[in-house]
């Protein structure tokens, strides 16, 4: 008996592109010239300076990436809102994570134009997410 091979057909031969991500940084840094992140000041210090242009406007969002000796490796403005929120995608945060080579941990931070230092539900909830990996 012979086999009868048919034609290729969008539902038994599709036709599925390959994805390339590519990471680039915007300068490049010798990696003993990385930050390194000793203890929380040194971690508010930094986010302070990358959140600055609008820290008293907007609620922004950023995202630190760091390798296993707590040296950031890059940073990345993730979002920007209004006065009373801002919108994070934790698939986003997960890509970065992932796609940067040599990341081990990353730092969130964001800012309360308020001033009120208290987390909101929704940072609670985020938070939560994030730590759970995504889900």
């Amino acid at each position: 008996m012979k086999k009868v091979v048919s034609e290729p057909t969008p539902t038994n031969n599709p036709r599925i592109p390959e994805i390339n991500v590519k990471i680039s940084w915007s300068e490049k840094v010798k990696k003993s010239e990385l930050y390194h992140l000793k203890n929380s000041q040194d971690c508010a210090a930094i986010c302070r300076d990358l959140l600055e242009e609008n820290i008293h406007f907007t609620e922004s969002m950023v995202l630190l990436l760091l390798n296993r000796n707590n040296k950031v490796l890059g940073f990345k403005k993730l979002s920007s809102g209004g006065i009373t929120g801002t919108v994070l995608d934790a698939r986003v945060v997960f890509f970065h994570a992932v796609h940067t080579p040599g990341c081990t941990g990353i730092i969130l931070a964001h800012n309360h134009p308020s001033g009120n230092l208290q987390p909101s539900e929704a940072d609670i909830r985020i938070t939560r997410q994030i730590k759970q990996g995504g889900h």
